[in-house]
């Protein structure tokens, strides 16, 4: 049962979230299943699935769907490009020591996903 209203949630949603254009990070679940603090989340939240519905609805509807690289979005600056080198999964906020601009950890990553998406290029270098 709990299998059919997960699946039932997936595709309602990735239904109604087909637009245009979708860009979505190549996550790699796999790092995550790795993690034993990450690995009953990551695969509870059938990300796999939700990016294969995505995409064969994008194609369905004609519309654009791309998977963008995502090495380095959380940890670079949608706003200046500085990029972090150290930025540890517990730190879900971060400023900016560059241009001081405060930033959500995933906000930004979904900034730069959609800049690197729509744009091609990778903070200021092709992708």
């Amino acid at each position: 049962m709990k299998k059919n209203i997960i699946n039932d949630f997936l595709h309602k949603t990735t239904t109604r979230i087909v637009c245009d254009e979708i860009y979505v990070g190549d996550v790699n679940s796999q790092l995550g299943l790795k993690n034993k603090h990450l690995a009953k989340t990551t695969a509870d939240q059938h990300w796999f699935e939700f990016k294969r519905q995505l995409k064969y609805k994008s194609n369905w509807y004609d519309k654009y769907f791309e998977v963008v690289n995502e090495r380095y979005t959380s940890k670079t600056c949608s706003n200046c490009g500085y990029v972090t080198e150290s930025l540890d999964l517990n730190i879900r906020q971060w400023m900016c020591p560059e241009c001081n601009i405060q930033h959500d950890r995933d906000i930004n990553a979904a900034q730069n996903i959609l800049t690197v998406g729509t744009t091609g290029l990778a903070f200021g270098k092709i992708s």
